[in-house]
């Protein structure tokens, strides 16, 4: 886990990490940054964020939520209106919520 702090530092308060990132980076699995981003979100430090993704096209909608209680029953994809449903169709992202 060396290698996770350098590429953690280059986030800045604003940013978004998407775990698929860190998981290319790092070669880890998914449960195990998973983990590791639930122990940073504990000492409050970044927080969970939903975005929705298509996966006909296999795009980020650019539809984002900072909570599931904000999402709405149904959404539609810009790109090939294809119908989802917010909750079954998003990936849990992190927001950093403090600098260093």
């Amino acid at each position: 886990m060396k290698a996770f702090l350098p590429i953690f530092q280059q986030y800045k308060k604003g940013d978004y990490i998407y775990p698929g990132a860190l998981i290319r980076h790092l070669d880890i699995s998914m449960k195990e940054i998973y983990e590791v981003l639930e122990v940073i979100k504990e000492l409050g430090v970044i927080r969970p964020h939903y975005e929705v993704y298509c996966k006909e096209c296999r795009k980020f909608t650019g539809i984002s939520y900072d909570t599931i209680n904000n999402m709405p029953e149904y959404v539609e994809c810009e790109q090939c209106e294809n119908p989802l449903d917010p909750i079954e169709d998003c990936i849990v992202i992190y927001k950093v919520i403090v600098d260093e």
